[in-house]
């Protein structure tokens, strides 16, 4: 992706993306305000008027920064005929206004420093190949699939969305339906829900192959929500 965006819009649509990436793969839960997922913004207005901003607690704040610092920097090229500063500033919640922190204008300030403990990553063919596919393109085939406007509903059926479509559009009614209830029951969310990928997949076998009536099916996914320890497999639940 070329470090180009024209608005706050395109700002908060790519850092959701990455969000949703970087909880998709387990990296983080992407939590801004905890500090799990940061970002810095730089602002290029007109006559190439720069300016970086700290690290920012929300998707939301960024893009107020955003529209803020445009209007900002426009007001300000015209009201100094195009004079070029380079200067950190941050962005105040309570006022919706950036503030300057201090000044940047050196070469030397904007200076990359290699880090010793992250050598270069080769990304050969080999491995290229052994990556399946990612959160993008995943929900695009989930939309396509008219699973319906919760299609982030993937985070829970990213086993079998590689390689059975049917098995995820009928999966997805279960999640939608059923699951959600139960989780909304245990005041919990997705991102706490007990059931994993591979456990909603086996219990979505044992639905299709017969092994199981959708009448007990529910009865079992109702288990499968509770945060039980021994965990239980879904076979293991319908044998007990």
């Amino acid at each position: 992706m070329e470090p180009d965006l024209r608005s706050p819009l395109e700002v908060g649509q790519v850092m959701r993306q990455l969000q949703h990436l970087l909880r998709h793969l387990d990296v983080c839960d992407g939590n801004m305000e905890e500090g799990s997922m940061r970002c810095d913004l730089n602002h290029c207005g007109s006559f190439w008027r720069k300016s970086g901003g700290e690290e920012y607690d929300s998707i939301r704040n960024m893009m107020l920064a955003v529209e803020y610092e445009a209007r900002w920097q426009i007001a300000l090229t015209e009201k100094e005929n195009g004079e070029a500063h380079r200067e950190t500033r941050s962005f105040d919640a309570a006022t919706g206004e950036t503030k300057r922190m201090r000044s940047k204008e050196g070469a030397t300030d904007y200076r990359f420093f290699p880090e010793p403990d992250l050598p270069p990553l080769v990304f050969t063919n080999s491995l290229r190949r052994s990556v399946t596919e990612c959160q993008n393109p995943r929900s695009y085939t989930i939309q396509k699939l008219n699973v319906g406007e919760r299609a982030w509903c993937s985070t829970l059926l990213r086993v079998n969305c590689d390689t059975r479509h049917s098995t995820v559009k009928y999966g997805s009614g279960w999640v939608l339906n059923d699951l959600f209830r139960h989780l909304k029951a245990s005041n919990s969310d997705i991102f706490s829900c007990p059931v994993q990928a591979m456990e909603l997949g086996a219990f979505m076998d044992l639905v299709q192959d017969g092994t199981i009536s959708g009448k007990i099916a529910k009865d079992v996914l109702e288990v499968m929500s509770y945060d039980n320890t021994p965990k239980k497999t879904p076979l293991q639940i319908v044998i007990e």
